[in-house]
């Protein structure tokens, strides 16, 4: 079985699927349909800042995804993922989102970090952030999901081989430093996205 073999969203005539208003603000839910909303429009100017979902990785590290990119924020009951055999240890299996079934990946685990889930009995739910490139939309289960940060593009820093494993570098699109000097990875999607395409 491939990585493309099951179906994306359908077109959405109904507006059963989250959309984003005029003003930007898109909306997010978890499985019990309780809803969160946050405005992804850029602030300020466009060209310099950019606005991120926030959210952990392995052992405390932090990450940051643009707004743009997310479709959806959900909490799924991790026992209703279906297995697929014969796929990379990152790909947890499928789920059914919204009536299609939506590809859950370990996004620590595919980019060269730990398992969240190795060695030990799986949660009964876990975080899923839905990130949609191109035609095709992936579900990336994350330990913890923090805030919407906004950053400066002129102040991201470039990969550093000093800071980061070998094998995240080709999934990091660089790093920003807060004010307390907290390290916050830029994660390419893009790149992860053709990793798995190929891989699948």
């Amino acid at each position: 079985m491939s990585f493309a073999s099951f179906p994306n969203r359908p077109s959405d005539p109904a507006g059963r699927y989250p959309r984003r208003d005029p003003s930007g603000s898109l909306t997010t839910s978890n499985a019990n349909a309780a809803t969160v909303s946050f405005n992804a429009s850029v602030v300020d100017n466009p060209q310099v800042v950019q606005k991120f979902l926030q959210f952990l990785l392995r052992q405390g590290d932090r990450a940051l995804i643009p707004v743009e990119m997310i479709s959806e924020i959900i909490t799924i009951r991790v026992p209703e993922v279906l297995p697929v055999p014969q796929m990379r240890d990152c790909v947890l299996g499928v789920y059914n989102w919204r009536g299609e079934m939506l590809w859950i990946v370990d996004l620590g685990e595919a980019i060269g970090f730990p398992a969240l889930f190795g060695g030990k009995r799986p949660p009964e739910t876990a975080i899923v952030i839905a990130i949609e490139f191109g035609d095709q939309t992936i579900g990336f289960v994350v330990p913890q999901v923090l805030d919407l940060e906004v950053y400066n593009l002129q102040q991201q820093q470039e990969p550093d081989p000093q800071l980061f494993p070998a094998s995240v570098l080709p999934f990091l699109s660089g790093y920003f430093i807060d004010e307390q000097n907290e390290i916050s990875i830029a994660i390419d999607v893009p790149s992860i996205f053709r990793v798995l395409q190929q891989g699948l």
